[in-house]
């Protein structure tokens, strides 16, 4: 059903495209894992080796971005054809038993960021009128800010895991109540 209304073309200068499968399964990951948006399910495809998996992708493989799973999604919908997917994917599910009834968080893996501050945050109190500090309302423009060092991850955070802290991810595992629970 996909292939009959989307056929990847590549060109000799461009990327090989994505096939059509791939990019379904990429975008029911989204919809499996509470709605998530384009943006992060291709974030997730790129850092979850379960959903790599699932995808048929090795760790050296290119993850579609978002831009071509939306491209994708609304090619299907103006085809009339994804609540029809979406309604025989639902059907595969149910036949085979496999849909999550519950879940538990089992463990959550800690992936270290090598790029971790050697020193204590700095802060710095910013204004919008720093020359009219005895006003009150120039007083409430003003904020204290973190100064970033460079060469830190900015998007990892310290998290402690058996009484050691670490800095960098925090990833949890959810598993099907039938395999664990």
């Amino acid at each position: 059903m996909i292939v009959a209304h989307y056929a990847p073309v590549s060109d000799a200068a461009g990327r090989p495209a994505y096939c059509g499968l791939l990019l379904f399964k990429v975008l029911l990951v989204g919809i499996w894992n509470g709605g998530l948006s384009d943006e992060s399910v291709e974030d997730m495809a790129n850092s979850n080796l379960h959903v790599m998996r699932f995808l048929g992708l090795s760790l050296e493989d290119d993850v579609p971005d978002h831009s071509v799973l939306s491209r994708f999604r609304t090619r299907l919908t103006a085809a009339k054809v994804w609540d029809g997917l979406l309604a025989e994917i639902n059907q595969q599910i149910q036949a085979y038993d496999i849909t999550v009834k519950k879940g538990c968080y089992v463990d959550a893996s800690i992936t270290q960021s090598p790029r971790k501050p050697k020193t204590k945050p700095a802060y710095e109190v910013v204004g919008d009128r720093e020359e009219r500090d005895d006003e009150t309302d120039a007083k409430e423009t003003m904020r204290v800010i973190e100064i970033t060092q460079p060469g830190v991850d900015t998007e990892a955070r310290w998290v402690k895991k058996g009484g050691n802290s670490v800095f960098g991810y925090k990833q949890h595992t959810v598993v099907d109540n039938k395999a664990w629970c």
